[in-house]
């Protein structure tokens, strides 16, 4: 982890420029690549936030810099209201999750700053599984909510829309995706149940059986969501390096 001045704003809430400690991950996050071209975004103010009677004004302003931001990059976006559900459509399911609070009592040498939390999290839309997350944590010396302009969000619907524009993408895995049928199909019948394999036989399988591409590893890894030391290390062996 580190700590990367911005002057965009996941110091979001308030206008001024603050510390903002990053996740330093320097692998970019998986996305499934029939899917990165639709983006449904939903936010999820904690408690403090969503009280704030300036928060509908702010999320308003932010969800018109992302649809800008998405515009640019030739993606389509809508938004979803409500806690985050899987989608009906291929699609990355982006969920902003934005908290504030006093730091006084928590966090060392803070002084007494408000400090923002906003964590935005990637998911697959049409399983609802979840890819990635990026995580903000930035120390402000302003009130909450106050000058807050539009290059402060679209600095950071920028930075939403360029983790995916950077993402590596990765071919869905057999079996993931639901296969819809016509209501004009008729139903098929039943397959037949395979015959129980024999040890010796299944054995033989298993020591076939495909390595995973380093795709594939990338994919796992991202799931697997390990410390950032771990996680550096495994990155490094599965490229090589």
């Amino acid at each position: 982890m580190r700590y990367v001045t911005l002057a965009l704003a996941i110091t979001l809430l308030c206008g001024c420029s603050s510390a903002v400690r990053r996740d330093d991950r320097t692998a970019p996050i998986a996305l499934y690549r029939d899917t990165r071209h639709v983006l449904v975004v939903n936010f999820q103010p904690d408690a403090s936030v969503a009280a704030n009677p300036r928060w509908s004004a702010l999320q308003a302003s932010w969800r018109e810099a992302l649809r800008d931001e998405a515009d640019s990059a030739d993606y389509q976006l809508s938004v979803q209201d409500g806690e985050p559900r899987a989608t009906d459509t291929l699609s990355t399911l982006v969920v902003i999750e934005v908290g504030a609070g006093h730091s006084a009592n928590n966090r060392v040498g803070s002084d007494g700053e408000e400090w923002i939390t906003s964590t935005v999290r990637y998911h697959d839309g049409l399983t609802g599984q979840l890819l990635a997350s990026r995580r903000y944590d930035s120390e402000a010396d302003g009130d909450l909510f106050s000058s807050m302009g539009s290059s402060e969000v679209s600095a950071v619907s920028e930075q939403i829309v360029d983790e995916i524009t950077g993402a590596l993408l990765v071919a869905r895995p057999g079996g993931s995706r639901p296969l819809s049928r016509p209501p004009t199909t008729p139903v098929q019948p039943p397959e037949a149940v395979p015959q129980p394999v024999a040890p010796a036989a299944a054995e033989t399988v298993a020591h076939v059986s495909r390595p995973l591409t380093q795709e594939q590893q990338l994919m796992e890894l991202q799931r697997r969501n390990l410390p950032y030391e771990e996680y550096r290390d495994e990155y490094r062996r599965i490229m090589g390096r």
